[in-house]
């Protein structure tokens, strides 16, 4: 065979860039979109001799050419299949040159697997390797190929395959059922669906699983894959025609329930098994909704473990009550005066101090390392692996040499990130071991940015844990989307997946502070989203990245199971902030969370401006709902403000009335007049008095100068009553009645120097027939 002489007609769009994103593949028209789908599966062209071959000739070769041999394989046995020769291999032993060379070309091809130039390169070069091992066509004599582009030659063998007439239900079957969400591209086989019970029940069961996550955070659907095989261990059972019958799919349902406690059974607890059927159970609401399925006339229900309430941040009181608390204090379930004013005044502002304190720390002390490693880079020397003449004993990054902290940031600057699974970079051999590399490059590690996403959540309540870990930097495009710069302000735009569908968008202006910290963030995990970009990864566009222990593969930040799986190292971090005993810091380090510091930070203003509807907005919530705020204020603090905000104004009514009295004290139920003052000047009405009160009157007195009293002829009698028996009684009565007195006597001033005197006057004339003081004789005493 004579090589052709290459000629290249067709150079590669370099725009294009190194990968293609989880979305690019879903919408592709290719028929090969992703070679994860074909992993699993059997071949089903080639025979077991070929596909033998294959796989002991990828053992044979190095990474990453033993897995490029491995996808030509799974991509021959699809192009065999489309191309109308499933059986021209089944029995053979060897591959035919001319097949190797259209299946070539079909590789060229966009129509028949996605990819990039680069992608398509290797996959012809490794078939190369193929052949000439397996003694198809020899290596010399293979047609030319370049890394510039396409040649004359294999264009025209593209062109070939192009206008093939292609088996159309094959096609189907190797296109494979993608699902697109919010963690990139899942595959379902559902090739035995689609053989047993038509193309058109196959389509529709995808596109009940495409819109299953849509706008869902959920990583999985769990139970649909189990409920998928079942349906194809029972195709002799079952037809689509019967799943348009209640009664059928009655029995269906119990008969995968049955199924799948069995099968689950042996490796799985019952609580699993149980999360399993809801959530599955939630999968089986959309086939409904789509028709796939008539709804059954019941579902079997799965008995409770017994085990204690998965529902997070319960608190029971002895009465076996139960209520949420989603704080990081501990707030029991019912607080006294003094309780309270403690827990007001004290512990909950110390408590969110706390972690202000411990994220300040850690937020200064990443960017301080962040900014030291790129000024030692500007003085260090850059070291590539395999030069010649390198002597790995005077490497210039191994620390026997002076300046070796100079020359690993200089070489990270040069190189970037790379994960130490990467064997081509061979990252521990660059650094010279990997053990404090990543303190000193300043990596995002995996706890490192919750210090930024908690000072995030303190200047915006609003934001959640899931709205960092989805934020997104840019759009599919490259285009900046989530972060905006508007007149010097940032605008945040991202989604709140819990609130739905139709209200998941927020788009709100950071705080200075808040613009600060997410420019940082941003920042330190860049290294990390430039190789994912490389890598064709899709999280590259996410803001919050992190790299494990330091050069993990990068993947986004899921707070609440960074913070679970890292309880000591927080501990230790916290210690130096918190200054309770050792019980009680890990009791707060396992209350920490950033959905018990929105709720921490919300309280905390609440206190000093109890408005609900202001706690609302600060939530984000779309409205005012009690029993949604409930999971944010503590049932006991929210009783407190709501039943004490009266109490403290009937207590500073009498505060008022017996300033000069030496009964206020015991009038009021406070123990001293220090415990008056704390208590009410954190908490009493805001007023404007005159400035001749002294600084304590003022405090104790403050309340408005206008009180509203709901006055009857009934009400006046009582006082008026209780005025006249202590003013008759030979000795001095009792702080209560004596408080009264003197109220009365203040309202009837008040009264007679009113603009509307005249109907007081006649109120007070109309109840001066009912007063009896004689009544309240045996209570002067209270």
């Amino acid at each position: 065979m004579t090589r052709p002489k290459l000629v290249i007609l067709e150079k590669e769009n370099s725009e294009i860039g190194p990968g293609y994103d989880a979305e690019r593949k879903f919408r592709s028209e290719a028929i090969i979109r992703d070679m994860a789908t074909y992993t699993e599966l059997p071949y089903f062209a080639l025979s077991p001799q070929i596909a033998s071959s294959f796989e002991n000739l990828a053992a044979a070769l190095k990474k990453p050419m033993g897995s490029h041999v491995r996808k030509v394989a799974r991509a021959l046995d699809c192009f065999l299949l489309v191309t109308g020769q499933g059986a021209l291999l089944r029995d053979k032993c060897h591959i035919q040159p001319e097949v190797a060379l259209q299946f070539a070309g079909a590789l060229w091809s966009g129509r028949f697997i996605e990819g990039n130039h680069k992608s398509r390169y290797m996959l012809v070069y490794a078939l190369i390797i193929v052949c000439d091992r397996l003694q198809i066509i020899s290596k010399d004599k293979f047609p030319q190929i370049s890394t510039k582009g396409v040649t004359n030659f294999w264009c025209e063998k593209r062109r070939e395959f192009e206008k093939l007439v292609l088996d159309s239900e094959q096609v189907t079957l190797c296109r494979g059922w993608p699902a697109l969400g919010t963690f990139g591209l899942r595959w379902y086989n559902l090739r035995e669906l689609h053989l047993c019970y038509g193309a058109r029940f196959a389509a529709s069961f995808h596109n009940a699983i495409q819109t299953y996550y849509s706008g869902r955070r959920t990583q999985h659907a769990l139970g649909v894959k189990e409920f998928i095989r079942y349906l194809e261990i029972s195709s002799e059972k079952w037809n689509a025609g019967h799943f348009t019958s209640r009664a059928s799919t009655t029995k269906l349902f119990a008969g995968f329930a049955l199924h799948l406690v069995k099968t689950d059974g042996e490796t799985q607890d019952y609580t699993y098994i149980v999360r399993k059927w809801n959530k599955f159970l939630e999968f089986l609401e959309v086939a409904f909704a789509a028709n796939l399925f008539a709804r059954s006339y019941s579902l079997p229900p799965f008995p409770n473990a017994g085990g204690a309430n998965r529902r997070t941040n319960i608190r029971t009181d002895a009465n076996g009550n139960k209520w949420i608390c989603k704080l990081i204090t501990d707030i029991p379930i019912k607080v006294s005066d003094q309780e309270a004013i403690q827990l007001v005044l004290e512990k909950i502002h110390v408590d969110l101090d706390v972690v202000v304190q411990w994220a300040e720390f850690h937020v200064k002390n990443i960017w301080h390392r962040f900014e030291e490693w790129r000024r030692l880079a500007v003085a260090g020397a850059v070291r590539e692996i395999g030069q010649p003449g390198e002597n790995r004993h005077t490497a210039i990054t191994k620390r026997t040499n002076p300046n070796w902290r100079e020359n690993v940031a200089a070489t990270f600057k040069h190189h970037g990130f790379y994960p130490s699974s990467d064997s081509e970079k061979k990252i521990d051999q660059l650094y010279e071991g990997l053990t404090g590399i990543a303190e000193l490059l300043a990596l995002p590690t995996s706890i490192s940015l919750l210090p930024h996403m908690a000072i995030l959540v303190i200047e915006h309540p609003k934001i959640t844990g899931s709205f960092l870990t989805n934020l997104e930097m840019y759009d599919k495009n490259a285009r900046l989307s989530g972060i905006t710069d508007f007149g010097g302000s940032w605008i945040i735009d991202g989604v709140k997946l819990r609130k739905g569908p139709s209200t998941a968008q927020q788009t709100f202006s950071l705080s200075d502070r808040a613009k600060e910290v997410l420019e940082q963030v941003v920042a330190l995990t860049q290294p990390l989203r430039k190789y994912l970009k490389e890598q064709g990864n899709p999280l590259w566009r996410r803001v919050f990245l992190h790299c494990g222990k330091g050069f993990a593969y990068p993947t986004e930040v899921l707070p609440s199971s960074l913070i679970h799986g890292c309880i000591p190292e927080l501990t230790a971090q916290f210690e130096a902030f918190f200054s309770g005993s050792r019980a009680e810091l890990e009791r707060f380090v396992q209350r920490f969370s950033l959905a018990t510091l929105r709720s921490q930070t919300v309280v905390a203003e609440y206190i000093k401006r109890p408005d609900i509807a202001l706690v609302a907005r600060r939530l984000g919530h779309e409205r005012l709902n009690y029993k949604q705020l409930d999971r944010y204020i503590p049932p006991p603090l929210l009783a407190f403000f709501q039943e004490r905000w009266v109490r403290l104004f009937q207590c500073a009514v009498l505060l008022e009335a017996l300033k000069d009295s030496p009964y206020k004290l015991r009038a009021t139920g406070f123990s001293s007049m220090e415990e008056v003052h704390t208590f009410l000047a954190n908490h009493a009405l805001q007023v404007r008095r005159g400035g001749n009160e002294s600084s304590m009157d003022r405090t104790i007195l403050n309340i408005e100068d206008k009180v509203v009293f709901g006055l009857s002829v009934d009400s006046i009698a009582v006082m008026e009553s209780i005025r006249i028996a202590v003013q008759r009684h030979p000795s001095p009565c009792g702080p209560l009645s004596t408080a009264w007195a003197m109220l009365a006597t203040r309202i009837r001033a008040f009264a007679d120097s009113s603009e509307n005197m005249m109907e007081f006057s006649m109120m007070f004339e109309e109840a001066k027939g009912r007063v009896n003081p004689d009544l309240y004789k045996g209570l002067l005493h209270a």
